[in-house]
């Protein structure tokens, strides 16, 4: 679980592919940085390697945000309203090293 205005590490995007968003005020959850996550796609990363994560919001009231971190750019709607959850694709954009990318729809 995330708990309110943290970055969520790799493992829960690219393995568990969930993220739980329970707190008593809005948040932001951050994504990890385009490196790390290029850094843990399994085999040797390519430009054009998907993945996908569910954001869910468990929260009565509140609103989950997603940004991205560094070199991960959320693309539409980043913002998952009390109660719901939304699932996000994301795309590498760049894998090369000390310029990596990626997008979240």
């Amino acid at each position: 679980m995330v708990k309110k205005r943290q970055t969520a590490i790799w493992r829960n995007l690219l393995n568990n592919r969930i993220i739980l968003h329970s707190a008593a005020a809005s948040d932001t959850i951050t994504t990890p940085t385009a490196a790390a996550l290029v850094a843990a796609l399994p085999a040797t990363a390519a430009i054009g390697d998907t993945f996908t994560f569910l954001l869910s919001n468990t929260a009565a009231a509140n609103t989950a945000t997603l940004a991205g971190g560094t070199g991960v750019t959320v693309s539409g709607p980043a913002v998952v309203a009390a109660v719901t959850s939304r699932t996000f694709y994301c795309r590498a954009t760049n894998v090369t090293s000390s310029s990596e990318a990626i997008i979240c729809y």
